[in-house]
């Protein structure tokens, strides 16, 4: 990790974040329209209140969100018609951070 990435890991794990790196999510865990966790490929549950996709929105709503629970939420159902007409063929990012202070 670069220097902003190890200041912002560090900051998590000193608020009892746990970070797992080199493990694919199968799924993200949502039962009766709420966000429960995730599954990893090898069958683990992890529970979480929050989950954030570092993914697309493609990739999210494309794999990683099953599709019979997509088909149950009418707005989630059209929101991934609209993500996956999407051209994603020059992509960037762009993140904006705002610190109180030097990390």
């Amino acid at each position: 990790m670069g220097g902003l990435s190890d200041a912002i890991a560090s900051s998590a794990r000193s608020v009892g974040v746990e970070i797992r790196t080199d493990c694919n999510v199968n799924h993200i865990d949502i039962r009766n329209s709420k966000v429960e966790g995730i599954v990893l490929d090898n069958g683990e549950e992890i529970k979480g209140k929050l989950v954030a996709s570092n993914a697309t929105a493609y990739v999210t709503f494309k794999n990683l969100i099953l599709n019979d629970i997509i088909k149950t939420n009418k707005d989630l159902d059209e929101l991934k018609k609209h993500i996956l007409q999407m051209d994603y063929t020059s992509g960037t990012t762009k993140i904006n951070l705002a610190l109180s202070g030097l990390p």
